[in-house]
Formats: structure tokens, C-alpha cells, sequence
């Protein structure tokens, strides 16, 4: 799916290996505001599933994701 939404923030957790990427994006997400979006660049396809649960338990909103080549590319909102 890919997503016309312009982010705030890019956090590029290429590289970063397991539960790294979503800690990284939980840390920026602290700093940003209401409404705010954050572009989450990781490595692995299973890092969105952990965006998925980091959402349910935080102010955040999973709005899409989509695989470019080698990079996934994860948009979360803060609300």
C-alpha cells in the first residue's frame, strides 16, 4: 500500500536487528506532537507486526506500510 502522507520525522532503523527498530521509533514518538508522522525505515517485514503492537499500547496509529526494494517503509502517527 503505498502512502501519499508526507512524515515529520524519519527514523531509519536500517541495520538495527529484533525489537531495536520499534524501541527507536517509541523513543522519537516521546518528542513528537499530536498528529505528527513518523516514517520508520527497517530492514525487515516483521517489524511491522511489533508497530502493530507498540500501537496498541501506545499513542501511536499504524497508518501503512509498504516494501520499496531492500527497505520497509512503516508510517505511524502520534495521536
Amino acid at each position: 500500500m503505498k502512502s501519499d502522507v508526507t512524515p515529520d520525522i524519519t527514523v531509519d532503523a536500517r541495520g538495527m536487528m529484533g525489537a531495536l527498530p520499534v524501541l527507536q521509533a517509541s523513543r522519537e514518538l516521546k518528542f513528537m506532537s499530536s498528529g505528527e508522522v513518523m516514517l520508520l525505515l527497517a530492514d525487515s517485514d516483521s517489524t511491522v507486526d511489533d508497530v502493530r503492537e507498540l500501537a496498541e499500547r501506545c499513542v501511536c496509529e499504524l497508518i501503512s506500510h509498504e516494501r520499496d526494494k531492500e527497505v520497509v517503509n512503516i508510517y505511524i502517527k502520534k495521536i
